[in-house]
């Protein structure tokens, strides 16, 4: 009723455009998920998504019909559970730096005889500050760890597998408090003014070996749980078979970073932070609310640094220091 209606939409809206002496046009908007309106398909396998809009704005101006069928098409492929994936829609009109974050939490489970997780993930962002998207994961007594997998601008828009070792010491690598005992997976996008979408799909643990188990891949109705900015949901996947993907490797070195002591006072919080490498580093201050309370740029020598950060909120936060593709945070409670 819905995809029919809609297309009685488009006929009418068409017929009153040519009555008023305005011209109609669609384009293509890029989003195939559940719930979508497009109409045509102009870049890879160009062709006709949805036969019946197009042809009822057409029989408006007395042209011809195209040969096809959209409608019983889409009602099949959104009852079939068989190919799904998480899709996520983030937006956030805002000054200060706002976050989403996807999580799922299960029984605790021993990880240990994994080496890597990999994951098909599709995102296209923007910002008008600064932005980040991490993978995290907890475990133990809820210890947090996680690790950068770049801003927005590091994403293509397209489908990537991204590959992720269980080992701080590769890039990207990702540590666990206790590997023995993991109890959550998730990802946070993070930044100021954002809008942004993420497709998620093929959850897999790797094991030493090369051999693998699929983790999550939605066609069983299990789904991750949206928070803050983040809104979304299943839909049918939209990864195509012949689409090519760009593999990212998990064993490349990198710089790492460690926070090894925090004092906090009534007003500033002071820590020292270890690095590897000299480079360029970033420390930022985020409430329970993910708004950045306070930042500071570091020029990083390879060794102790000193850093400090004044916030004029009280209450529990998040210290998280990046440098390079690695990031570590510990929680704060603001004095």
């Amino acid at each position: 009723m819905h995809l029919k209606s809609r297309a009685d939409y488009y006929g009418r809206i068409a017929e009153l455009s040519k009555k008023y002496g305005f011209v109609p046009c669609i384009w293509d908007t890029g989003d195939e998920g559940n719930g979508n309106m497009t109409i045509i398909r102009r870049n890879k396998n160009r062709g006709i998504l949805d036969y019946e809009s197009l042809n009822a704005m057409r029989a408006a101006y007395g042209l011809p019909k195209f040969e096809g069928n959209s409608i019983d098409a889409l009602v099949e492929k959104s009852l079939d559970n068989s190919d799904r994936e998480m899709k996520v829609i983030y937006k956030a009109q805002s000054d200060t730096a706002e976050t989403g974050t996807l999580s799922y939490s299960f029984a605790a489970q021993d990880w240990s005889q994994y080496t890597a997780m990999s994951f098909d993930i599709k995102f296209k962002g923007s910002s008008s500050s600064w932005s980040g998207v991490t993978l995290f994961n907890m475990s133990a007594d809820w210890k947090w760890k996680q690790v950068s997998l770049g801003d927005f601008d590091d994403f293509t828009g397209e489908w990537q597998n991204i590959k992720i070792a269980f080992d701080g010491s590769s890039e990207p690598g990702m540590d666990f408090e206790d590997i023995s005992k993991v109890v959550v997976i998730g990802i946070n996008v993070q930044g100021v003014d954002v809008d942004a979408s993420l497709e998620l799909d093929n959850i897999i643990l790797w094991k030493e070996d090369g051999t693998k188990v699929t983790f999550l891949d939605f066609n069983d109705n299990k789904e991750l749980k949206c928070e803050g900015i983040a809104v979304g949901g299943l839909a049918p996947s939209t990864i195509n078979d012949g689409e090519t993907r760009i593999t990212t490797p998990a064993n490349t070195d990198f710089t790492r970073v460690g926070l090894r002591s925090i004092d906090i006072q009534q007003g500033p919080i002071n820590a020292i932070f270890i690095g590897n490498e000299p480079g360029s580093a970033k420390a930022f201050l985020i409430n329970g609310l993910g708004q950045m309370i306070a930042t500071q740029n570091i020029n990083a020598k390879a060794g102790s640094n000193s850093i400090q950060l004044k916030a004029e909120t009280r209450g529990p936060a998040i210290l998280m220091i990046k440098q390079g593709s690695q990031v570590y945070s510990q929680k704060v409670i603001l004095k």
